[in-house]
């Protein structure tokens, strides 16, 4: 009887291992079988953050007609583009480049854009825009 109650524990531990590594063996099992999924799910993750720029910014359509009400009369859009950052980059053509910092500073969705360069044009100026746009 003695060695009965002093073998329990023994088999206790001796089933507790057993068990543990039929688990770790099931395991295993699964992260093989679901690593590809696991996989795709990661990378489809990547794809979204990726795109969440693109997605959430407003549509280059949508920040022309901004851009157009809130142009002075003389000025007019030379080019616009979107980044694959979700960057957008303008080129504003006007004979006055501080009324037309003023003009986009009263807009709050262009007040954010940064003037990163001017040159002269026939009797004007090409303002260079770059910025994030909301």
């Amino acid at each position: 009887m003695a060695a009965l109650i002093a073998a329990a524990p023994v088999l206790t531990i001796t089933g507790a291992h057993v068990l543990a590594g039929r688990e770790r063996a099931q395991a295993d099992r699964l992260e093989t079988a679901l690593a590809p999924r696991v996989a795709r799910q990661v990378a489809s993750e990547q794809a979204r953050d990726l795109l969440a720029p693109l997605v959430n910014s407003p549509t280059l359509a949508a920040t022309l007609d901004t851009l157009a009400r809130g142009l002075p009369k003389d000025a007019s859009i030379v080019r616009a583009e979107r980044g694959g950052d979700g960057a957008l980059r303008l080129e504003l053509r006007t004979p006055d480049p501080d009324a037309l910092r003023g003009a986009l500073r009263r807009v709050p969705t262009l007040a954010v854009l940064r003037e990163i360069g001017q040159q002269r044009s026939d009797a004007a100026m090409i303002v260079s825009y770059r910025g994030q746009t909301e």
